[in-house]
Order: C-alpha cells, then structure tokens, then sequence
C-alpha cells in the first residue's frame, strides 16, 4: 500500500496480495475471454458439422466393410470425411480478428482480446467520464461571488488555502495557476477523495488570518453542514447551466479539528464565505465523434463525479444529441435495486457519482443486455 497524500499514522492490517490496492488491481487485471455471437454462432456451426461428418463416417465405414474394399478406398474415404471438416473457416476468422486488432493498435487502443474489433461492433452502450474524456482536463478558475465578506479577502483566503495543501488536484493547482497565495501553518487535514468530494483544512497562523477549519467542495456533499441564501442558489445553478464547475468555499473559524474520535473525517458546522466557478474546455473534434456514435446506434451515457448539471450542461455544447435526463448519485443512493436499474437505462448523465455506483450502472446496463 502507498500513501500518496496528506499525512497519516497507519497500522497495516492487510499487506501484499491482501491489500486494498492490490486487490484492485487484481480484480482490473483478470482476463475472461468472452466469444462473440459471430464465434459463437461458428462454434455451433462446426459442431453440427462433426456431428454430421460423424455420422456419415459410420455409414461409410460400415458400407466399405461390408462390401470389403480395397485399403486404397478406406484411406480415399478417409481424407473425404477429415475434409468435410470446415478447418479454414476458423483460420479465416483469426486472422480477421488479428488484423483488426492490430488496427485498433495503430489507434492507440490497448487490445486485450484478439476479438475485439467485433466485441467493439456489438456495443450498444457507451458509458463515458466527463473530466478529460469529453473535456481536455484544462481546468482554469473562472470567478468567484463572495457571502459575506468581501471578494478580495475571498480569493486570498482561497489561494492561501490552495498553497497550503499537502495533497494536491486539479482544482487547487487551477487555483494556484490563478494566484499565488500564502503557505500557512496547518494543523489537520483531509485531503480530497472522489468519495468525499470535499478537501478541508484545520489552520493555526493568526498572523496570515487563517485561522479554523476551511473547506472546498461540492455543495451537494457539505448541505448538512452549512447553510445556502437564494441568492447564493442561484448563482450555482447560473454557472453550472453554463457548463462550469462550481464548488463551495466554507470556514468555521472557532474549530480546529477534521476527524472524529475513531479518526474518521467529521466536519463542524460550517458558513459558507463563496461560490467559486471553474472552466474546462472540450476536446477539439469531440462533436463529430459523439455524432459517430449516434449513428452507429451507440448511446452515450456520462458518469461523473461533478454536477448533473454542470455535466448535462456540457453535454450538450458537445453535442450528445437527444433529451438528456440527469439524475445525481444522492438520489441513486435512495433508490430501490429495481428503480436503480431503471434510472440506469433511460437517463443519459450520471453526476456526484461515487466510484462503487460506477460499477453497479455498468452492471445494470450490462444486466439489461447492454
């Protein structure tokens, strides 16, 4: 196991193979060959061929034994009954699928299975990330709309918070990118997760005024935990109908600590200070490939970690075509198994998902036949 941010006192109770990590990567590299319908429908095809060569065989056999013949004729009925055996149809086969396969390596496409250009024919269902997949993962601070104080004293908050991160992101070095700010003395932290969606900071440097327990994060994750004016609502919803990214700037400067008694993260309540926006462009050429698929008969569906919104909103400048349903991973998180899977089939954007409903999508899609 490797500790790749923050800080931590650890007690490995699992190491090696028994690991987290590992089991992972494990479980990512299994290799399960999967025949396609047109391998499969060649293997029933063949079958039916021996059986039907076995068959004859024996009645030959019996015909050449019975009327006694010469050796000449078995060994001639011999190579009658082996040729009847379709052996090139399945060398024709494999060096289709070698050829595709070597084409799709020119593409830079990682094959796997020597099959895939036809298992890439048959799909249906393209499920697909936001952040560097349908955009270029140039993440850039785009404004901020301070509550409660004013927007200078918020952005040098924010960039001192930025700099004094131990673990970073894309979002704190978008920040960093933006203003240089002050690296200040920190008494806790957590660092940011997909699960979480939030990063905070515990501070003790009065003399930098950054004192208390600071958060970034996505408002969904921390509603428990602050309070939300109209106004401030609908700014959100503004900038992330405009496709940006939009988290939330809190403090709570009479606490100084981020875990609970058994160390596990445990905010305090807090006060929201500002909604800040960011902005990410799309991959160049990214609406004819979307279009591609749409004719081919592919639907596209986007799993991501940010706002529905904010995920529908770009969506649509790519181009995903159609009337694109959004539904939130909180939500998803009340569902029955059975409205799970239904949400899974007809919505078309997947946001705040945690990386466990990741694969349970996949896998309702993949139950439904995808």
């Amino acid at each position: 196991s490797f500790c790749i941010t923050g800080k931590a006192l650890v007690q490995a109770t699992k190491v090696g193979e028994q690991s987290f990590a590992n089991q992972l990567t494990k479980n990512a590299r299994q290799f399960k060959l999967e025949q396609t319908p047109l391998q499969q429908d060649v293997n029933r095809l063949l079958r039916i061929l021996l059986l039907v060569v076995v068959f004859y065989g024996i009645l030959l056999v019996l015909a050449l034994w019975v009327l006694n013949l010469r050796v000449d004729l078995w060994l001639q009925a011999l190579a009658v009954i082996t040729g009847s055996i379709s052996a090139g149809l399945l060398v024709f086969i494999t060096l289709n699928y070698s050829w595709g396969a070597v084409r799709i390596g020119q593409q830079g496409g990682l094959v796997q299975q020597i099959n895939a250009v036809e298992s890439l024919s048959n799909v249906t269902v393209l499920c697909t990330d936001k952040t560097g997949t349908l955009t270029a993962n140039k993440i850039r601070y785009h404004d901020a709309l301070p509550v409660g104080i004013d927007k200078a004293a918020l952005e040098q908050r924010l960039a001192n918070f930025a700099a004094s991160a131990t673990s970073t992101n894309k979002t704190t070095e978008a920040i960093v990118e933006w203003r240089q700010g002050q690296k200040c003395k920190i008494v806790d932290e957590v660092p940011f997760t997909s699960a979480l969606k939030w990063s905070a900071l515990a501070f003790d440097d009065a003399a930098n005024g950054m004192r208390g327990v600071y958060v970034l994060g996505a408002l969904e994750m921390l509603q428990g935990r602050l309070t939300i004016d109209d106004a401030a609502r609908q700014q959100v919803q503004a900038w992330s109908d405009a496709g940006l990214r939009v988290l939330v700037f809190a403090g709570a400067p009479d606490s100084m600590t981020l875990h609970d008694a058994q160390g596990e993260p445990a905010l305090p309540a807090l006060s929201l200070q500002g909604i800040i926006s960011f902005s990410d462009e799309l991959r160049p050429h990214l609406h004819e490939t979307l279009e591609a698929f749409a004719k081919n008969g592919v639907k596209i569906k986007v799993i991501s970690g940010d706002n529905p919104q904010t995920v529908s909103a770009l969506a649509k400048q790519a181009g995903l075509p159609g009337d694109l349903t959004a539904v939130s991973g909180p939500e998803l998180a009340t569902m029955s198994q059975a409205e799970f899977a239904s949400h899974a089939a007809q919505d078309t954007v997947f946001g705040r998902i945690t990386p466990q409903q990741k694969e349970a999508l996949v896998d309702a899609l993949r139950g439904q036949g995808a």
